[in-house]
């Protein structure tokens, strides 16, 4: 079994979505306005050093049997637009189990990554991916004889490239 691995994508700027990429479609979760107090940074130009990254999930506790959804919202904090290779710079989502720092599970050690392409995002504009975890452990490379991850605490953090999020605890 492997997990789902739809990803959405939605802008805070434009009331429909514009996809340039099929798995890119408009998103209502989480709550991407920014706050209108912070200002984009003064910087002219973006690369992804430059992408505020956050991680969120949909629940702070699961049950037996409920399915994660996780999200990674990235923020383009500065006055120019900022395009992103992702096959050079790849998005991840990575679990982490609280108790040991053992990475349990990557949405790239068997599947493809949430998205591909070029992540282009305008000044001061976000964007959302969203993907569930099938609540079982991977490791690069091995897929086969995966099992249900403990019912633990955990740590989610997203990243693009090697700009990270801080750490989401989830339960």
């Amino acid at each position: 079994p492997t997990p789902p691995t739809s990803a959405r994508s939605s802008q805070n700027s434009r009331p429909s979505s514009e996809s340039q990429n099929p798995d890119e479609s408009e998103s209502d979760e989480p709550d991407a306005s920014q706050d209108p107090s912070v200002a984009p940074d003064a910087k002219d130009t973006c690369d992804v050093n430059a992408l505020q990254v956050e991680a969120r999930t949909d629940a702070d506790s699961y049950e037996p049997g409920q399915m994660p959804r996780f999200y990674l919202i990235a923020h383009n904090p500065t006055k120019g637009s900022c395009r992103v290779d992702l096959a050079k710079e790849p998005m991840k989502f990575e679990v982490y189990n609280l108790e040991t720092n053992e990475r349990v599970w990557s949405d790239v050690d068997c599947n493809n990554p949430a998205a591909t392409g070029a992540l282009d995002i305008g000044a001061g504009q976000t964007k959302n991916y969203m993907l569930s975890w099938s609540r079982t452990t991977s490791a690069p490379g091995e897929c086969s004889d995966r099992v249900a991850a403990p019912s633990v605490s955990y740590y989610i953090h997203t990243l693009i490239g090697d700009q990270h999020s801080e750490t989401k605890t989830f339960n």
